[in-house]
């Protein structure tokens, strides 16, 4: 359907206009309760609600990352680590100009 916008007059414009509001939000809307019985189905098909379903998304995620053993330690605090991948942390920067080895950070 292709409809001549130039031939119609400002009030057709206007008429026109409500008109396509009017369905844009019944369409909306209808569109939301589809996907809300979409979810719904499928909360009920797998025991799971959408917020679990899309929280343990994140977690899945974060629990296949492959994770490197720290190979160096801070000796003056011995939480800072270091995998020895990556850019070098202050400490180990400090550390070095203090004239320590990096051998000597080696855990």
């Amino acid at each position: 359907m292709s409809i001549d916008l130039a031939n119609l007059s400002v009030s057709e414009l206007q008429n026109l206009q409500k008109e396509l509001s009017n369905q844009f939000k019944t369409r909306q809307s209808q569109n939301l309760k589809e996907a809300r019985a979409a979810i719904k189905e499928i909360e009920a098909r797998y025991g799971f609600t959408a917020e679990e379903i899309l929280a343990s998304k994140k977690k899945v995620l974060t629990s296949e990352k492959n994770t490197v053993d720290a190979k160096f330690r801070n000796p003056e605090n011995s939480e800072e680590i270091w995998t020895g991948r990556g850019k070098k942390p202050k400490w180990v920067e400090t550390a070095l100009k203090a004239g320590k080895s990096i051998d000597d950070l080696k855990i």
